[in-house]
């Protein structure tokens, strides 16, 4: 059974079939899901859900991408609040926190005054929220996008902060080391299908690796690879090829079967979700990303370590219920 420790299944995402989502998820493999908050309302939220559903649970925070020059956050006000939360038994973790650097979009026309001030006023708000993290004695989850120089720099000021994941880890092999270091695990998802992290999760313990989807987002797509490129053929054509399957079969209408196979209904996934393994295509086709498809990330890893899927579910149910408690 599969832990997701990073999800938001209360984003508006999913607000047409919240429910059939996490059927689906418990039904295909999937044990406990962490639902993480990025404001004082999506924490709220994932309390709300993880009280009507007994696997999942909670983890509050801001993110840092919520501070920006056009809000303002009473920091006094905000902590207060967050460890009113925290009362609640179903949560787990403080997160997601950290710091975020890429947010050329919000600043790319602003003077470089700006873009101080709001990397300063995420690195005062990060801060407070690791001293509640330390005063309730709950793990944190943290954010880092373009930032790990300084989240290390920070992090270190916290000696007793050592329990902890990295979501979403995209740094170098020296900056996992410095987390590895302190005690932290590393939380891959679909990311590791649009980065090359291969040789960084090769070297990573195994016993310090989380896997999540952070659902809606990240979905488990192939990376395009030059060789796909220098074919000429899109993504989802490149694998059939090379399959030696046709791009539409026409064997499918010979055969007289319908594009959405009984082998799709028993899996219990949607219509663009499944798994096309005769092609040697073992990846979600769909936009939305969802619990259910942390499979594929146990999947890849264990391609990666050149270990059994099972091995690898194992270790990380086992990582992810040792950090959150659950």
């Amino acid at each position: 059974m599969l832990i997701d420790t990073h999800a938001h299944l209360d984003f508006k995402e999913f607000d047409k079939d919240r429910k059939e989502t996490i059927e689906r998820a418990f039904s295909n493999g999937v044990k406990k899901i962490i639902n993480v908050g990025c404001d004082l309302k999506t924490s709220k939220n994932s309390i709300k859900l993880s009280n009507r559903y007994e696997n999942i649970f909670a983890a509050i925070g801001i993110h840092p991408g919520e501070i920006n020059e056009q809000k303002t956050i009473n920091r006094e006000q905000t902590i207060n609040e967050l460890k009113k939360m925290a009362e609640n038994e179903k949560v787990v973790a403080i997160g997601e926190i950290g710091l975020d650097y890429n947010n050329k979009s919000k600043v790319e026309s602003q003077k470089l005054k700006v873009q101080f001030e709001i990397q300063n006023l995420q690195k005062e708000i990060l801060k407070a929220q690791i001293e509640l993290a330390r005063e309730l004695n709950l793990p944190i989850i943290f954010h880092c996008r373009m930032a790990h120089s300084d989240l290390l720099e920070i992090i270190k000021k916290f000696p007793a902060c050592h329990r902890a994941v990295i979501h979403c880890f995209t740094g170098n092999y020296q900056q996992a080391k410095e987390y590895l270091k302190m005690g932290f695990y590393l939380g891959f998802g679909g990311i590791i299908f649009k980065m090359n992290l291969d040789e960084i999760i090769k070297k990573i313990p195994l016993d310090r690796i989380l896997i999540e989807t952070d659902c809606p987002f990240l979905t488990p797509l192939p990376r395009q690879s030059s060789e796909k490129l220098k074919a000429g053929l899109p993504r989802q054509s490149f694998e059939r090829t090379k399959a030696g399957l046709p791009r539409q079969s026409s064997e499918k209408l010979k055969a007289g079967l319908p594009r959405q196979s009984s082998e799709k209904l028993k899996a219990g996934l949607p219509r663009q979700s499944f798994e096309r393994t005769k092609a040697g295509v073992q990846f979600a086709k769909t936009n939305r990303n969802e619990p259910v498809f942390v499979k594929h990330t146990v999947q890849k890893i264990a391609e990666i370590k050149k270990m059994s899927f099972q091995e690898i579910e194992k270790a990380t149910t086992q990582n992810a219920e040792k950090l959150f408690g659950v």
